[in-house]
């Protein structure tokens, strides 16, 4: 789909260095279309010194932009997608749970599929956070 462009934020932040179980994600909170889900990780927020700080975007050699459901296409609609995940010794992310969506499960599959085919340096790791951006350009 031409014009339609999709923005990567990296919103990384180190939380534990222990390997974290995978958990199913139940909605926590709903305010204005953004929805929260539950953290295996414990942590929502991040600050933007956190994420300076803990940032694993060095570590990144290969990303998949994700593909813009047509449904969304077709409605104009925005939005994101912030997952947190873990680093496997062979760097593919694992674990992988949405935590915040907006709108509510429009961009959520997306995000995960492309994602899950992303690799970092090979340095396991618990616990980070990214965002991905739909926006329509």
């Amino acid at each position: 789909m031409k014009g339609y462009k999709i923005f990567i934020t990296v919103i990384s932040a180190t939380a534990i260095l222990v390997g974290c179980a995978s958990t199913q994600s139940e909605i926590i909170s709903e305010n204005n279309g953004v929805i929260k889900y539950e953290s295996r990780c414990g942590k929502h927020e991040y600050t933007k010194e956190q994420n300076l700080a803990d940032s694993v975007h060095d570590m990144l050699l290969s990303t998949k932009a994700p593909k813009y459901p047509i449904k969304a296409a077709r409605n104009r609609i925005q939005g994101y997608t912030k997952l947190e995940f873990d680093i496997s010794h062979d760097g593919k992310p694992l674990n992988i749970n949405v935590i915040e969506a907006y709108p509510s499960e429009v961009f959520n599959s997306a995000a995960v599929e492309s994602f899950s085919s992303w690799r970092y340096k090979p340095k396991p790791s618990s616990c980070h956070s990214i965002q991905l951006d739909f926006n329509m350009g």
